[in-house]
């Protein structure tokens, strides 16, 4: 896939981590200073640094931390409608061609951040800026009671050149490695960049599911 120089990429990440698991190859197909990261919470001290350190590797300046640590697992506390204003904010100020949000899975932060981002980015009054991409990524564990189906892939970016930074991103998540026969951990990551790529005959992919593409 070639994107125009001119691109913006948003990407809409639960917890530290997701944007990198999800999205890591992606970023690295957009200058650094037409992408947003817009991390809804970190959970703790030690997880904002990481993220930040993610970040200054990516040479990302527009990033973001949208909520307390206090509602990292408990996002659906929320009025929905908090989170939807948020995301519109970022969309109107930053004015992205491509927004990434994670697909619907059993846990309850990226239910409801699916569900305020298809909120967010439904169809606009022409003053409105409205994203002519939007696109679903996958996580470890993703099909695990999904509510929104099954994970179906229409959409694959070969990442073999850049799997090895996208390793090297996740290291920096290093209180989140404890664990490698975890799927959240750097072998759970490289083997399902690595199936995926076996899906369409490259060393790794990514894979996205669309919900909108307008040419």
């Amino acid at each position: 896939m070639h994107f125009d120089p001119k691109d913006k990429l948003l990407i809409i990440s639960p917890h530290t981590d997701d944007e990198v698991l999800g999205c890591g190859g992606l970023m690295h197909h957009f200058q650094s200073e037409h992408i947003y990261v817009a991390q809804l919470t970190a959970g703790n001290e030690i997880r904002r640094r990481e993220f930040e350190s993610v970040m200054q590797y990516c040479r990302i300046p527009n990033y973001s931390i949208l909520f307390e640590d206090h509602l990292h697992l408990r996002l659906d506390t929320l009025p929905l409608s908090t989170i939807i204003h948020s995301f519109e904010a970022i969309i109107e100020q930053f004015k992205p061609s491509l927004v990434a949000i994670p697909f619907p899975s059993f846990n309850q932060d990226h239910e409801v951040v699916f569900r305020a981002g298809m909120a967010a980015l439904r169809s606009k009054k022409r003053a409105q800026h409205f994203p002519k991409m939007v696109i679903l990524y996958e996580y470890p564990q993703i099909n695990w009671i999904s509510l929104g189906g099954r994970f179906q892939p229409n959409l694959y970016l070969d990442i073999s050149n850049h799997l090895t930074e996208k390793i090297e991103m996740l290291k920096l998540y290093e209180s989140q490695l404890v664990d490698e026969e975890y799927a959240v951990s750097i072998d759970g990551m490289v083997s399902l960049a690595k199936y995926r790529g076996k899906e369409i005959s490259v060393a790794a992919a990514e894979a996205y599911e669309v919900r909108r593409w307008i040419i």
